[in-house]
């Protein structure tokens, strides 16, 4: 005490100095609001800017993700309920939409989030067959072909599984068995009434569709074709299945008809092309080099691609990616579905990157309208606001069969 009464001069130049940065530090508080008031401009003064401040306030397109599934099978397709699936179409909406169901086994299943959208999607060649053959429908069971399927069932082991691949081998020959008009309509108008019956708009879109499965010698050319619209438009057709063509193009031809006749909108999915030995993206059209036109066509009607299901992941293979260590990720790639040998020259058209660095290649060669980027950017579905952009970005998802 004695030093500072001692140095009265350092006192007042401490207590001077705190005083001074006290009022400057209030100074500068007090102050920055009035000089922000003085700076602000008025009405008469303020520049219109030509974007807002928020970059969100004119953003007017789709930005919630939503998660479905375009692929999958009920009780209706052959490969399904031939082999022992007996849940039906309404089963199969329920369990996508959340609820639960009890399965083949009698266990009880659920979602652990239901999805956003379903696509039905059952095989269109003999549609509903194998329901009416579990039910034991009498006018099918009049006919010789049904009535062995039947009995084939009713034996179960080896005789159903001998029947069911009998069937399958139908998609390959393109030559069916059985085939009545009025079976086909009825069952195509139930499905597309059970479509109407659970879609909710805005909750859980349920979408027309059905798979064209076109196996030629064993080469998988599948494709999931799905419609926009609902039944005043999609009753006017019938599915045209691969006992109609196994051609692709006339496929195509089926579709764009479809949309000139209904005023509808429809495109198709392809998928497994690993299980195609070479031949869904390949660069030749029955033996002949791709064309602008054919290019432009399949652009147009195939915006989109399946890259992964259980039936082998399509988005690359090892050979193709030999830097990425997922690109081994559950690969079916030896044989077709007879089991014909692959080679190694047809991976590169089997496989989603490879096709897509292909596609670019023949985009540039054949100076094809990208039409594909601008087909899909303006669908409105009727159900909800699914939307598909971009689509020349392939969607990799995973299917049910």
């Amino acid at each position: 005490m004695k030093h500072i009464l001692a140095n009265p001069r350092s006192k007042l130049r401490c207590t001077v100095r705190n005083l001074l940065a006290f009022s400057f530090t209030l100074f500068v508080m007090l102050s920055g609001s009035a000089l922000g008031q003085e700076l602000t401009p008025d009405k008469g003064q303020a520049v219109e800017q030509p974007n807002p401040y928020s970059p969100y306030v004119d953003q007017h397109f789709p930005q919630r993700v939503l998660f479905g599934d375009t692929h999958f099978h009920s009780s209706l397709s052959v490969d399904s309920g031939m082999i022992g699936n007996t849940l039906d179409l309404e089963t199969a909406i329920r369990f996508a939409r959340g609820e639960e169901v009890r399965t083949n086994g009698g266990q009880r299943a659920k979602l652990i989030r239901p999805l956003d959208f379903l696509v039905l999607s059952d095989h269109a060649e003999y549609l509903g067959i194998a329901d009416l053959l579990n039910k034991g429908d009498p006018a099918l069971l009049a006919s010789p072909v049904g009535k062995g399927w039947y009995e084939a069932m009713q034996k179960g082991g080896d005789a159903a599984w001998t029947a069911a691949l009998g069937m399958m081998a139908d998609f390959a020959s393109g030559k069916p068995k059985y085939k009545d008009a009025k079976v086909e309509r009825s069952v195509w108008d139930r499905v597309v009434d059970t479509a109407s019956k659970y879609n909710a708009p805005g909750a859980f879109t349920i979408l027309n569709g059905y798979e064209w499965s076109s196996t030629i010698e064993g080469d998988n050319l599948h494709r999931v074709v799905m419609f926009q619209d609902g039944p005043e438009r999609v009753k006017q057709i019938l599915p045209f299945s691969a006992f109609d063509s196994q051609d692709p193009e006339e496929l195509w031809a089926f579709m764009a008809d479809y949309e000139k006749t209904t005023g509808g909108s429809v495109f198709s999915i392809p998928h497994n092309g690993n299980v195609s030995n070479g031949v869904m993206y390949a660069e030749t059209v029955n033996g002949q080099p791709m064309t602008r036109d054919y290019a432009e066509r399949r652009a147009r009607w195939e915006p989109l691609m399946e890259a992964t299901q259980e039936k082998g992941d399509g988005e690359s293979h090892p050979a193709l990616s030999p830097d990425d260590e997922f690109a081994d990720f559950e690969n079916w790639d030896t044989v077709n579905a007879n089991g014909d040998p692959k080679t190694p020259d047809m991976l590169q058209y089997e496989y989603a990157r490879s096709a897509l660095k292909i596609g670019i290649r023949l985009e540039d060669k054949l100076q094809a309208r990208s039409q594909s980027l601008q087909v899909r950017d303006d669908w409105k579905h009727r159900y909800s606001q699914l939307a598909l952009h971009r689509p020349r970005r392939q969607l990799f998802r995973q299917a049910s069969e």
